[in-house]
Formats: C-alpha cells, sequence, structure tokens
C-alpha cells in the first residue's frame, strides 16, 4: 500500500504503537480519578466508608503506577475500603486484597491457587503503601514480564 506521507510501514507501526500507548494511558488515568468517587455514589446511605478511609483510599489510587489495572473496589459493611486485583493464570486465579480500615492501618493478603500469603496490616504511611505497590507490581505487572516503578 502506497502511503502518501512517504513513511515507510515500519514508522507507521511505530507512530501508531506510540498513539495506542497515549490512549490507553489516557484510559488509565480516568480511572484514578473516578473509581472512588463512582464507588460512592453508588452506594446505599446505609453502607457507608468509615471517614479516614476515603483520604486514604484517594491516596492509595494516587500511588498505583498507571500500568497496573483498575482494581474492584468495595465497602464492606463494617465501613472498610476494600481493594482487590484478579487475574487467571492457566486455571488458576490469583487475588490480591488491600483493606484500609480507617483506623490508619492497611492490610495486604495474596492468593494464588491454594496458596495464602497473609502480608499482616501496617500502619498507613508512605513505606507501606510502597511495600504494598511493590506485592502488587510484582504480582500484577504488566504482561511481558517486565516489573514496573511506583
Amino acid at each position: 500500500m502506497n502511503n502518501p506521507y512517504g513513511w515507510d510501514n515500519k514508522v507507521d507501526s511505530k507512530v501508531l504503537d506510540f498513539v495506542q500507548y497515549r490512549q490507553s494511558t489516557a484510559v488509565k488515568i480516568v480511572w484514578k480519578t473516578k473509581i472512588l468517587q463512582d464507588l460512592l455514589e453508588s452506594l446505599p446511605e446505609e453502607k457507608q466508608p468509615l471517614p479516614n478511609t476515603i483520604p486514604h483510599s484517594q491516596e492509595f489510587i494516587n500511588r498505583l503506577p498507571i500500568a497496573i489495572h483498575e482494581p474492584s473496589l468495595n465497602v464492606e459493611v463494617t465501613g472498610e475500603i476494600l481493594f482487590e486485583w484478579y487475574k487467571n493464570d492457566s486455571g488458576k486465579i490469583t487475588i490480591f486484597s488491600v483493606i484500609l480500615d480507617g483506623k490508619g492501618i492497611i492490610y495486604s493478603l495474596y492468593e494464588k491457587g491454594k496458596r495464602t500469603n497473609n502480608y499482616g496490616h501496617m500502619n498507613f504511611c508512605q513505606e507501606s503503601i510502597d511495600k504494598i505497590l511493590i506485592d502488587i507490581n510484582h504480582h500484577f505487572g504488566n504482561s511481558d514480564g517486565k516489573r514496573l516503578k511506583a
């Protein structure tokens, strides 16, 4: 096929890859700005999160690398906010859960198949968020096997 701009197919492919990358990045940034708002707007009045979970959740969301896909987000009956990531590797379900309790504690749990690692709980601070982001990145980094930077 003739290219009216004189580019070879290799250049066209690189330009297309760049445009697709920028579009996918924009989509990933959009979910980060809307996920918590959408959750809060959809909750019935009797199922509201504990007050401190909202700013902690927004801080946690803001720190997530854009290459990590959107988590499932829910408010537990106790008012805690639950983040969960899922994937299926050859029939083995992997789940990574993070719970913000509203009292300044963050919990994390990893399950793959029949194996469960309870990473326990930590005070909600930059260091604990960094540790959990490393764990999420390890299990849910991008599909080409490269690890992502937070």
